[in-house]
């Protein structure tokens, strides 16, 4: 009374389960499975940036606009460049004057009319969320996430300001800089909004803005246990991660980039006190095998944390006391009290120590 399943719907069955499972933490456990492997991180890449200016580094604007309402101000159209799907960022360029509210920035098809569709989604930049140390025209970022991305339809931003009530929009406002009437990579059209009239194109005009675009496929950042050289470990990860279909776990254009981690050296310090008849030299270096191993199981990318430096010299069973703790990454700043952030292309490891005895 059962249906035979046939081969064909088997291997493809098996296929579509391998897929289904293949996410950021699948990637991570295939790595880690690989031998030499010490520690690794996994996270999405980002696609390549896209900018309505030929030279973002060298701006060439003259004209601007001032943003100084409610929603929606203006408008600026954009295509997505191909092998998109996933929105990350859009960066304007401009600066806040004065002391203006928060700037919203809402994406969503270009459809006919400002009044319809649904913003896919929104966020708002405040002035203090900008670098203050410079004063003139400089990235405005408004991180955006949208997963669904077309590179055969048009997009839109819109631009608008927060509500502050009874205000004086003449002293404080946002202004954004244009394209002056040249256009770049991105074909987009910006129009100024009218609640009454819509839409009013002011072509040939573009917001100047960037496009940041997360790519199908991810970064996996690797460090290598002692006596494994990364090229030969990146092959076996690349063997592994290739798609399905070459005997891989990967679907189909989902593209892995492979990078080795850079070792960060802490650099401690420290007056330590012992037992009287404990042997110094023996505790010092039982004290620096400990760290050693914390450090050594921090993944990439782990920061250091100051107090499990601490906990790592206190709970040796021959330590009293233990006071001028410093920590420090080598060849960076001075040593302090302070956990130590570490990036995620980077792994900590333990540089020079130097305990002395209290």
């Amino acid at each position: 009374g059962m249906n035979k399943e046939n081969d064909t719907n088997y291997r493809e069955r098996l296929l579509n389960a391998r897929r289904r499972t293949f996410t950021l933490g699948s990637v991570k456990d295939i790595v880690l499975g690989i031998e030499g492997v010490r520690s690794a991180k996994v996270y999405q890449a980002m696609g390549v940036d896209q900018t309505s200016v030929a030279d973002w580094d060298n701006m060439a604007t003259g004209q601007s606009i001032i943003a100084t309402g409610q929603r929606p101000l203006y408008s600026q159209s954009f295509v997505p460049g191909d092998l998109v799907a996933t929105l990350g960022k859009i960066t304007l360029w401009g600066k806040p004057y004065n002391l203006p509210p928060a700037i919203y920035m809402g994406v969503k098809r270009d459809l006919p009319s400002f009044a319809t569709g649904i913003y896919f989604d929104y966020v708002k930049v405040e002035r203090t969320d900008l670098d203050p140390a410079l004063t003139g025209f400089k990235d405005i970022p408004f991180v955006l996430k949208y997963n669904d991305l077309d590179k055969t339809k048009t997009y839109r931003f819109d631009i608008w300001c927060e509500d502050p009530g009874s205000f004086d929009w003449v002293n404080n406002y946002w202004e954004l800089a244009t394209t002056s009437g040249y256009r770049g990579d991105i074909r987009g059209t910006l129009f100024s909004i009218d609640q009454d009239t819509g839409y009013n194109d002011m072509t040939p005009t573009d917001i100047v803005f960037k496009t940041h675009f997360n790519g199908a496929g991810f970064n996996a950042v690797v460090a290598t246990d002692d006596g494994y050289g990364f090229t030969n470990i990146k092959v076996d990860i690349e063997e592994k991660l290739d798609d399905i279909d070459n005997g891989g776990y990967s679907p189909i254009c989902i593209q892995p980039y492979i990078t080795e981690a850079d070792e960060i050296l802490i650099n401690i310090r420290a007056t330590v006190y012992i037992s009287e008849l404990a042997d110094f030299a023996t505790v010092r270096t039982e004290i620096e095998d400990n760290i050693e191993t914390y450090l050594e199981n921090l993944d990439v990318g782990d920061n250091v944390v100051y107090a499990k430096i601490h906990n790592e010299i206190m709970k040796h069973t021959q330590v009293i006391n233990l006071k001028e703790l410093l920590i420090k990454i080598a060849d960076t700043g001075s040593y302090d009290e302070l956990d130590l952030p570490i990036s995620d292309d980077q792994i900590p490891d333990l540089g020079s120590s130097s305990f002395q005895r209290g």
